[in-house]
């Protein structure tokens, strides 16, 4: 994938490496979840804090935090080697607008100016989980 921007390529270079490993993605190419995290943050102008639940991969809070630089992501992952893993992706890739927070949604501090996931939970249970960390004027 030739488009590709630098932290992108380190963030697909880390994935290729421990996807199977870490069943993060499924089989087949990873170029198409780059793809689709690009087309559903580039155009957000996120600012301000943000959460991505259930970051997992990395999609769509690593993107998140590369294609909106004034946003600040926490990347809520509550499994231990995920978590290592997108700590190794933000610290690879100079994300220094991204953290890791290792730890169930539940114990996580908002309010947030937009919560975003892609996979996490059923709808009615990240709708619930995602108003508790939001306040008036949240996205």
């Amino acid at each position: 994938m030739t488009d590709l921007l630098d932290a992108e390529r380190v963030h697909l270079e880390l994935l290729e490496k421990w996807r199977t490993a870490m069943n993060l993605i499924g089989p087949g190419p990873a170029e198409h979840h780059f793809m689709d995290a690009r087309g559903t943050v580039a155009a957000l102008g996120a600012r301000g804090r943000w959460a991505d639940l259930g970051s997992g991969a990395g999609f769509p809070g690593i993107a998140l935090a590369i294609h909106n630089p004034d946003a600040q992501v926490l990347l809520v992952e509550s499994r231990e080697r995920r978590a290592g893993f997108l700590k190794q992706v933000v610290r690879a890739a100079g994300l220094d607008n991204a953290e890791v927070f290792h730890g169930r949604t539940e114990a996580v501090s908002g309010p947030f100016d937009g919560i975003i996931s892609r996979a996490y939970r059923p709808l009615a249970d990240y709708l619930a989980d995602a108003t508790a960390l939001i306040d008036t004027g949240s996205r």
